[in-house]
Order: C-alpha cells, then structure tokens, then sequence
C-alpha cells in the first residue's frame, strides 16, 4: 500500500512529468486507492475484530478422545505446533470442510501473525 502512495506522489511532485506519465499514473494508480477508500473500511465492517484471535472464541470445541484422536477421524496432534493432543488441553474444530483441529493458543497465534 505504501509503494503505490509514494509513486504517486513522488510523480506528481516531480517537474519533469510529462502529462502522459502523469495519466498514466492515474490509470496504473486508481485500483490502489479505489480499495483504500473503499475496500478497506468495507473490510473492517464486515470483519469488526480488533483482534483476529478472537475468531477462535466462536469455534466448536471438541473433547480429547483417544477413539477419535487416531489420525482417521481427528489427527493425533495439533499441525500448528506438532504436539499430541491431550485431555487437558484446549482443542478447536476449525470452521471449514475438512476435520482441522488445533490446540486453541495455537490456533489464536497463528490467525494474529497470519493476518
């Protein structure tokens, strides 16, 4: 988002810029600021949370079962940070069409550095 701004400016600031250059910009630029104006606070609306983590609280949670933790219903381990899963822990049923289950720190770290 920065490059496109300092292009921008960096064009129109400058005295050589022919009026085809600066057109040009304008055509090349439009999309970048057309999703700032719009898109992103669009985004924001639709996604109202500071902090994506917090995505994690609306996820079914699931109790640590050996049966079903046997890597044919469930996996054995969380795939974020490799270690099995156990009674004691936190686990969550990710949303999407596949069984991903994760330890629920994990999950909540990942979603907020993967933002």
């Amino acid at each position: 988002v920065i490059w496109p701004a300092t292009t921008f400016i960096m064009l129109l600031l400058a005295n050589s810029c022919t009026s085809g250059l600066v057109a040009s910009t304008w055509v090349v630029m439009s999309p970048f600021f057309l999703e700032a104006l719009c898109c992103w606070p669009i985004a924001s609306l639709l996604h109202p949370w500071e902090d994506p983590a917090e995505l994690v609280d609306s996820f079914a949670r699931i109790r640590f079962d050996p049966d079903t933790f046997n890597d044919e219903i469930y996996a054995t381990n969380c795939t974020l940070c490799l270690s099995d899963f156990a009674a004691s822990q936190e686990i969550v049923l990710a949303p999407c069409t596949g069984r991903h289950v994760f330890h629920e720190g994990c999950l909540a770290g990942w979603l907020r550095t993967a933002q």
